[in-house]
């Protein structure tokens, strides 16, 4: 006999649930809104339901290819900030409220010196390898006396763009180091899981989510490193271009050279996003084709950083979370907010939640099985 499907008011497709890891929880979104699932102290699961609607869905000029991937990263940078209010001020509105303003500034904050550990640094450091003698030597051939990325933009672009991963992989690793930050990662294991198993379009339970890959191919950790290699291919070009329509450009004083490059290479930065996002959607639908593995697999290679084997707890969150939001219909306008708890309160119940009494809960997290 089949088994039931899942309640999919949002109509979303299997292949275009999108998640995140915060702490303590899972975000999980949906055509129609997203939902939050907290994993509270005392062991209950605090789930809030949020109806959204994306830019994408009022302007169809941005669901573009190329251009809807930097408005999706943009509408997901809004979630994450209202996701971490939650989080950190959860159980209280006001203060969640308030934590999302704080939690705003530290995110753009964040996102300014990762642009400055992303773009300046490498840049930086790859002209002084290039420079040196020695590498001069060896890579250039003792007939360069100096060293000018504008001369050579392939080159540079190259040891730029590997500067690049190498600190996208230092800053994984350092923040890897602290305990919460390691708990997310097992929650984002948590969210990968799950979604194998609804793309699956099957019953999604903690069992058949245990056994589940934790790494999954449209990952934004995936989205990172395809981003990081095409940055490479398109800031080369770009530089090559100044070389040969820039009235003398390699004569240029360095600074005034890569203020110029930094210019090109910024403005250059929301082709560059749509670019990957494109490539990471089109790979992950041709998984199973030997070419496109190769293109996911840096991805892939690092996610065995973010990503981390979840306990079942986690996994119950995930599951609470992916439910509320495909249940999100709609009309629907108001934000709900309820508990349900696990299974290590109550071994004999024959599902993986049980709704608190307390509270009511759409009928699809009352007792699955």
């Amino acid at each position: 006999m089949n088994e039931p499907l899942l309640d999919n008011s949002s109509a979303t497709a299997l292949n275009e649930v999108a998640g995140l890891a915060v702490f303590d929880g899972v975000m999980m979104r949906s055509r129609t809104g997203f939902a939050v699932a907290l994993r509270r102290e005392d062991g209950r699961i605090s789930v809030r339901q949020i109806p959204f609607a994306g830019i994408t869905s009022r302007w169809r000029a941005l669901r573009l290819p190329v251009v809807r991937g930097v408005s999706s990263l943009s509408e997901m940078m809004v979630l994450a900030t209202r996701v971490l209010g939650y989080s950190s001020g959860e159980g209280d509105s006001q203060e969640a409220d308030s934590s999302n303003g704080r939690l705003g500034v530290l995110i753009a904050t964040s996102l300014t010196v990762m642009a400055c550990l992303l773009l300046i640094l490498p840049d930086t450091l790859a002209h002084l390898v290039l420079s040196n003698s020695l590498v001069e030597g060896l890579i250039l051939g003792e007939h360069l006396r100096e060293f000018s990325e504008a001369d050579q933009p392939y080159l540079f672009n190259l040891t730029a763009g590997a500067f690049r991963f190498l600190i996208l992989l230092g800053y994984i690793l350092l923040i890897s180091l602290n305990r919460d930050i390691r708990e997310v990662f097992q929650y984002h294991g948590a969210e990968h899981k799950v979604v194998h198993v609804l793309e699956k379009n099957k019953q999604v339970t903690v069992d058949r989510a245990r056994e589940e890959s934790r790494l999954h191919p449209r990952c934004g950790t995936t989205f990172l490193a395809l981003l990081v290699l095409i940055t490479i291919v398109i800031y080369a070009a770009a530089d090559a271009l100044l070389l040969l329509y820039v009235s003398g450009y390699p004569e240029w004083p360095l600074l005034a050279r890569k203020a110029m490059a930094l210019g090109v290479h910024l403005a250059l930065l929301p082709i560059v996003i749509g670019v990957a996002f494109e490539l990471v959607k089109f790979a992950a639908r041709q998984e199973r084709h030997p070419v496109w593995r190769w293109v996911l697999l840096p991805g892939l290679l690092l996610q065995k950083l973010t990503t981390r084997e979840p306990n079942d707890h986690q996994l119950e969150a995930a599951i609470v979370a992916l439910l509320a939001a495909l249940a999100i219909a709609p009309g629907q306008v108001e934000v709900s907010h309820w508990t349900v708890r696990g299974l290590e309160n109550d071994e004999s119940a024959p599902g993986y939640v049980r709704v608190s009494p307390a509270r009511p809960a759409p009928p699809l997290l009352a007792n699955g099985s």
